[in-house]
């Protein structure tokens, strides 16, 4: 029985560890496509999906709409729309929010990645849980060498966030002071999320089974009496 209460308090520990999702880059130009096992999320070439919303201050181009420091990324999908934060040039912040996507369809994140244009120290973003708290920050000034040059192939980079064992991503924030930067092409790979139920049926499972050792524990005594 020790060993069970330890073992409990162990698992305890573990599911309270800090959120970090491991961060990875792909050179952004040609384009480098999606990664293994990921899916288009949002392209800004076709309707929001439901459940999802983008508020704050920022703009939906249509290549070649946008101009200057608010120019499509290079090597950016001729003919896609794409995400330009602020609008169009000066500071602020958008937010996306897909968690009652994922609710709705009893879906977690395992990954997901996104088209970052012009990264630079003037950009950052922000990893939102459901509940829409801040989790951890990518500073794009982390990522340079970068000029902010949409024609400069290494100024667009491909971010791959493959979420930890404690992580519930239902959401980013996208930062910029001063300058423009453009994100595209979002995609991830989600899970199955167990349902109330499920969970009931294998919390009243770990409850028998408890039973069960008490009541053979109970009778080991009983016979060596």
């Amino acid at each position: 029985m020790k060993k069970l209460v330890l073992a409990a308090v162990a698992a305890v520990t573990i599911a309270g560890a800090a959120h970090a999702a491991t961060v990875t880059t792909h050179n952004g130009a040609p384009y480098p496509g999606l990664p293994d096992g990921q899916t288009m999320f949002m392209d800004f070439d076709h309707d929001t999906p439901t459940g999802v919303s983008l508020t704050g201050n920022y703009t939906i181009y249509s290549t070649p709409s946008g101009t200057g420091e608010s120019a499509p990324p290079a090597g950016s999908p001729l003919g896609n729309g794409y995400l330009s934060v602020p609008n169009p040039v000066s500071s602020g912040s958008a937010t996306l929010n897909f968690t009652n996507y994922l609710n709705t369809n009893n879906l977690k994140v395992d990954a997901l990645s996104f088209y970052w244009g012009s990264v630079d120290s003037y950009n950052w973003v922000d990893l939102l849980d459901r509940n829409g708290n801040v989790f951890q920050t990518i500073q794009g000034g982390d990522f340079l060498p970068a000029s902010g040059n949409q024609t400069a192939p290494n100024t667009n980079l491909r971010f791959n966030f493959a979420m930890g064992a404690n992580d519930d991503l239902g959401g980013l924030r996208f930062h910029s002071n001063g300058f423009a930067f453009e994100i595209d092409n979002i995609a991830m790979s989600v899970s199955a999320v167990p349902e109330p139920h499920t969970w009931l049926t294998m919390i009243a499972g770990f409850g028998m089974v408890g039973f069960m050792l008490r009541r053979s524990r109970r009778a080991e005594g009983i016979a060596i009496a």
